[in-house]
C-alpha cells in the first residue's frame, strides 16, 4: 500500500507547517534581494550603453568605467572610418560641469553628453523625437530622473552651466545610472560652447557600428592592429563584461552588496537546515516503524520481491517476526523475575526458621540453667543445716 509520508507529516500540524513555510520563503526572499541588489549595481553602470547603437565601442587606454572613460584624439576615428567593414563612427563627449542654479542656493554637478545628432545614436524616442529641438543654440534636454535638488526641468526654463546661460528644451527618459545627480544632452557645437577651452578634437568614446553581416569580433582584432596603442577597442560582450567586473569587485557598493549576498545565503542555508532537521526529529518514531516493517532508506516503498501480495506477506512476516521477538523477550523477563521472587521468598523462609531454632535453642538453655541453679541452692541449704 502506498503512503504519502511526506504529505501526512506535512499535514499533520498545519500550524507548525505554516511556520515552516514562512520561514523558508524569508530565506529565500533574502536571498533573491541580495541577488536583485548586486546585479543591479553593473546594470547602473551599463545604463548608457545599453541604450546606444554601436558593435563595437572605442575608447582610451586609460578607460576605468562609463564615467571616467579617458580621451582620445578624434583623428583615431577617422582612422577607425577608412576600415571596409565600418559603416558609421561617431564621436560622444562627456564632461562636468556646475548647474547654477539649484534649490537653495546649491550649485550640484551635472553630467554633460554631447553627440552628433544626425548619426541617432540613442535608442530612446524620447531623444530620437527632439533632436530638432537639441539644434537650437544653447539648448539642452535633462534627464528625467535627474535629483529635484537641481530645481524646475520645465522647458523654456534658463538655467546656467558653468559659465553659459542655456535653455531647457524638455525632458527624456533614460535614467542618470553612476553618472551623476543630472544628467542633460547637447549637441556636439552647443557641447563645445559649454567646455570652450577644450574644443571638439578630444573625444571620450567612440561608437563604432559595422556593416550588415561583419563579424563584430573579427573586426575588432583588425581595427586594433590598424589603430595602434593609445586606444582600446570593446565589442558589447566586452564592454560589459569589463563594467561588470569593476563595479562588483573594485567598487565599495558592489562589494558591500556582495558580501551580503553571501551572507544571506550562509543564513538561507542554515534557517532550511534547522526546519528540515526539526521535522525529521519529532517524526523519528514513525521513520523507525516504517524501517522495522521493511521500507529501506532511499525509498518510499518496500523493495518488491513478487508483486504487492508479496510485499503485503513481507511486511506481514517481519510484523510477526517482531512480535514473536518481542514476545519471548517479555516471556524471558517474566520468567528471570519470578526465579528472583522465588529466590527471595525462600531466603525470608530460612531467615525464619534460623530465627525460629535460635529461640528454641535459648529457651532449652535457659530451662537447663534454671534447673541447675535450683540443685545448687538445694545442696547448700542441705551442707548448712
Amino acid at each position: 500500500m502506498k503512503v504519502p509520508l511526506a504529505w501526512r507529516i506535512l499535514t499533520y500540524d498545519k500550524r507548525r507547517t505554516a511556520l515552516a513555510l514562512i520561514g523558508i520563503f524569508m530565506a529565500i526572499l533574502l536571498v533573491f534581494v541580495e541577488l536583485g541588489f548586486f546585479y543591479a549595481v553593473p546594470r547602473g553602470g551599463l545604463l548608457l550603453y545599453d541604450n546606444m547603437r554601436f558593435d563595437l565601442l572605442l575608447v582610451s587606454d586609460q578607460y576605468e568605467y562609463q564615467a571616467q572613460p579617458g580621451t582620445f584624439p578624434l583623428s583615431r576615428l577617422d582612422q577607425v572610418r577608412a576600415s571596409p567593414d565600418v559603416q558609421r563612427a561617431t564621436p560622444i563627449y562627456f564632461g562636468f560641469a556646475k548647474w547654477k542654479e539649484g534649490e537653495g542656493g546649491v550649485w550640484p554637478d551635472v553630467f554633460v553628453i554631447g553627440f552628433d545628432l544626425a548619426s541617432h545614436i540613442f535608442v530612446p524616442d524620447s531623444i530620437n523625437q527632439q533632436l530638432g529641438v537639441l539644434e537650437r543654440i544653447d539648448t539642452v534636454l535633462v534627464d528625467s530622473a535627474t535629483r529635484p535638488i537641481f530645481g524646475p526641468l520645465t522647458a523654456g526654463r534658463v538655467v546656467e552651466i558653468g559659465a553659459r546661460k542655456v535653455t531647457i528644451g524638455g525632458q527624456y527618459v533614460l535614467g542618470t545610472g553612476f553618472m551623476g545627480l543630472g544628467v542633460v544632452l547637447a549637441s556636439a557645437p552647443n557641447f563645445a560652447r559649454l567646455f570652450q577651452g577644450r574644443g571638439l578634437d578630444i573625444v571620450n568614446l567612440g561608437a563604432i557600428e559595422l556593416k550588415p553581416g561583419v563579424d563584430p569580433d573579427r573586426a575588432a582584432d583588425d581595427l586594433r592592429q590598424a589603430i595602434g596603442p593609445g586606444t582600446q577597442i570593446f565589442t558589447r560582450n566586452e564592454i560589459e563584461a569589463h563594467e561588470t567586473g569593476y563595479w562588483t569587485t573594485r567598487t565599495s557598493v558592489g562589494i558591500i552588496f556582495g558580501s551580503g549576498l553571501l551572507i544571506s545565503f550562509v543564513v538561507g542555508i542554515m534557517i532550511v537546515y534547522q526546519i528540515v532537521s526539526t521535522q525529521v526529529s519529532r517524526q523519528l518514531a514513525q521513520f523507525a516503524t516504517l524501517k522495522a516493517i521493511g521500507y529501506p532508506d532511499r525509498d518510499r516503498l518496500p523493495r518488491p520481491l513478487a508483486g504487492r501480495d508479496g510485499q503485503r506477506d513481507v511486511a506481514i512476516d517481519r510484523s510477526r517476526g517482531l512480535c514473536a521477538g518481542a514476545s519471548r523477550r517479555l516471556g524471558s523477563l517474566f520468567d528471570h523475575s519470578r526465579r528472583n521472587t522465588a529466590a527471595r521468598d525462600n531466603e525470608r523462609d530460612a531467615v525464619r526458621r534460623g530465627v525460629c531454632c535460635r529461640s528454641r535453642h535459648g529457651m532449652h538453655f535457659g530451662a537447663a540453667l534454671g534447673r541447675q541453679s535450683a540443685t545448687c541452692r538445694s545442696r547448700r541449704c542441705v551442707l548448712t543445716g
